[in-house]
């Protein structure tokens, strides 16, 4: 699968689709914000989704991530929302509200729409993207509400999508990485998409375009939730923390040399 103007290339490995299936996609990308970008994705069904959080997170790689679940108006230190294209161009640090709909925890998720809503008629940014400013060695991301042309149920279709690491449009569409485990439906789960960052490499954001408009009513409303982050630097202990650390140390050694 080729990117249009991009020197890149990906390899999709397929295998059967149990309950908990999923398909990896590697891509290996040349961007001109990086000299190199090596990412997989995996790419989870709908199916994979649980009420047990736990439960979901270990089938979906997430155990001891950090987990933006949209259920209050303030978002993770370092995570924002940036909508652009289509006359939008807005970065949010946190919610004007909370927008409750079918979610992947809890019972609030996000939209595409700045206001944070779903309202019937509307115009939508051609682009939303999910930033971590402090840069994360994986992001996973729970898609909702996508409303895709070209694979079953194609209830209410209205545009197929692309999917952007840091900035990069990764295969052609969306809906062609994911295969036959997507779920296109107005107001379901579609699937859980998680994207980690090759050796050396840092995942800074994951963008969602609507590509076209064919029946003329306002792009796609799109909705996210259960936003995972693995942080690329993890937090050391404070100051006095590493004293007692080293202090313990040293009495340790002390000890182990008396009894000598």
């Amino acid at each position: 699968m080729g990117v249009a103007n991009m020197d890149c290339r990906s390899s999709v490995q397929r295998g059967h689709w149990p309950a908990l299936g999923a398909i990896t996609v590697v891509a290996l990308c040349l961007s001109q914000a990086r000299v190199s970008s090596a990412t997989m994705i995996t790419l989870f069904s709908s199916a994979t989704y649980s009420t047990d959080a736990a439960s979901m997170d270990a089938s979906l790689g997430l155990t001891g991530f950090l987990v933006e679940d949209f259920e209050d108006t303030t978002l993770l230190a370092d995570l924002s929302l940036i909508y652009t294209g289509n006359g939008f161009n807005t970065v949010q640090h946190s919610l004007p509200q909370t927008l409750t709909f079918e979610a992947w925890d809890g019972s609030h998720v996000v939209s595409n729409n700045p206001p944070n809503a779903t309202p019937a008629n509307g115009t939508w940014p051609s682009r939303t993207t999910i930033a971590y400013a402090a840069g994360a060695r994986s992001m996973g991301v729970g898609l909702i509400g996508f409303q895709s042309l070209s694979l079953p149920p194609n209830e209410y279709p209205i545009t197929d999508h692309r999917l952007y690491v840091n900035g990069v449009a990764i295969g052609t569409t969306l809906e062609s990485l994911w295969g036959n485990g997507w779920t296109a439906a107005p107001s379901g789960r579609n699937g859980y998409l998680r994207v980690d960052a090759g050796p050396g490499e840092t995942i800074w954001s994951l963008g969602f375009e609507n590509i076209l408009d064919p029946q003329g009513i306002g792009s796609d409303v799109l909705l996210f939730d259960h936003v995972a982050i693995d942080p690329a630097v993890h937090s050391v202990p404070e100051s006095g923390s590493m004293l007692n650390i080293v202090a313990a140390l040293v009495s340790l050694a002390a000890l182990k040399w008396r009894t000598r």
